[in-house]
């Protein structure tokens, strides 16, 4: 396959896990507007540009790692990063249509694990794929976070 040819389906794969879980979220909810949030949350608007720059660096590292020759190491480490995306859009069906806070925190904390697994196994594979993801990692800390304070202030 063309290089170009994955580096189109590694960012549509990237651009459609969010997608997928953009249709779950829906921050004008009574629910949502009636939580109690902590003083660090960023404005509602913030999330849509944050994410669709994380996304594009999300796809184009998954692409990095995908041209890697040792077949079985990327095999590895690309199913453990679609199940990273997977439990994203999981814990954004548990945070907006279940509404619960609880559940979707022990998801954002598999998420952030299987995120950093993810990056060991990438820096392996390819450095910068690596380094591309720092902003992610420290987005999905924040993300952790918050949705962790959300959870306690609201109990």
């Amino acid at each position: 396959m063309q290089d170009k040819h994955r580096l189109i389906i590694a960012l549509a794969v990237s651009y459609l896990s969010g997608l997928i879980g953009s249709l779950y979220t829906n921050p004008s909810t009574l629910w949502y507007q009636e939580l109690l949030k902590p003083w660090f949350q960023v404005p509602g608007w913030f999330f849509g540009p944050v994410w669709f720059v994380l996304y594009g660096l999300i796809g184009y590292a998954v692409y990095l790692v995908w041209k890697n020759t040792d077949v079985r190491e990327r095999t590895r480490a690309l199913t453990l990063f679609g199940f990273h995306l997977f439990v994203s859009v999981v814990w954004t069906y548990l945070f907006w249509q279940l509404q619960n806070t609880y559940f979707a925190y022990i998801a954002i904390l598999l998420l952030w694990l299987t995120l950093i697994i993810s990056m060991q196994m990438f820096w392996n594979l390819n450095k910068r794929a690596f380094y591309l993801l720092l902003p992610y990692l420290a987005w999905l800390s924040y993300a952790c976070m918050l949705n962790y304070a959300i959870w306690q202030l609201n109990l």
